[in-house]
């Protein structure tokens, strides 16, 4: 196809192209991993998920392998200045098909791979088509790795050169809200804000604090399965809601308390 755009290209080029591209979606599980951490002196139990985006094979039969868009956590990358960018299916696909098995960019090993920064510009120039903010690229801060978060942890584990890290992340400020592909220019529409919703599980916790969402010093309340709560905040803007919209956090008061509750575990009352 003669075209300027990097994404209708590289989609062309897998189409018409003799290799055979294949595509393993899997749904992503969470354990946690002992490791030394950069600092050589701790041993931290990470979160870790089953599968992680990555490129495997030959260049004549490269396998991708993807977590599902609705696998539990958060699959992202720093931006140009250190900050976490939570990244869609598409981009997944986006870097790994056409920055890895198309654009043939160099891997290297997790944490210390300058030759990545192949990958990252052929997907950032597909980022830019998209109106998705940039990745960061391996002499920025944070060298433009990748990172995952586990549901309702406020922290994320990458690597870089000196070794593990799992701490909060710093969202990107003014980072622009990510367009669905085919469409740029155009915002995803947002459902109308939900006045009430009904718990979907039992012993819903009701937090104070989202980040502290384990410790029961911060426990609220358990609510019942079938609890109806108003919503009283989704919570925009808020740090700990810079992930995935079904890992978001709302506030809610229900049963007389409010507080803070997953809106995952949260239906529509007509939906019960």
């Amino acid at each position: 196809m003669n075209t300027s755009q990097t994404t209708c290209r590289c989609l062309c080029y897998a189409v018409r192209d003799g290799a055979v591209y294949k595509i393993d979606v899997q749904t992503a599980s969470w354990s946690k991993w002992r490791t030394w951490m950069h600092d050589w002196w701790s041993v931290t139990p990470l979160p870790t998920p089953s599968v992680f985006p990555h490129t495997e094979g030959t260049m004549s039969a490269p396998v991708i392998i993807l977590p599902s868009a609705s696998s539990p956590g958060v699959f992202g990358a720093f931006d140009p200045s250190g900050n976490c960018i939570p990244c869609p299916f598409e981009r997944l696909l986006a870097h790994e098909l056409c920055g890895h098995a198309i654009g043939g960019g160099g891997e290297g090993g997790k944490g210390d791979r300058p030759a990545h920064d192949v990958s990252i510009d052929i997907e950032n120039d597909i980022a830019q088509e998209q109106g998705w903010p940039p990745r960061g690229r391996y002499s920025d801060p944070n060298q433009g790795e990748s990172y995952s978060q586990e549901s309702g942890d406020p922290k994320v584990v990458y690597k870089l050169k000196d070794g593990w890290y799992y701490e909060p992340c710093t969202p990107a400020a003014s980072a622009p809200e990510q367009l669905h592909p085919g469409r740029r220019g155009r915002r995803r529409k947002r459902a109308p804000k939900p006045q009430q919703k009904i718990t979907k599980a039992e012993n819903v916790r009701l937090v104070t604090e989202p980040i502290h969402w384990a410790d029961d010093a911060f426990l609220v309340a358990r609510l019942p399965k079938g609890t109806t709560v108003e919503v009283l905040d989704e919570g925009t803007g808020e740090p700990f809601n810079q992930t995935a919209l079904e890992y978001q956090w709302w506030k809610v008061r229900g049963e007389g308390k409010e507080g803070w509750v997953m809106q995952v575990l949260l239906d529509d009352v007509t939906g019960i």
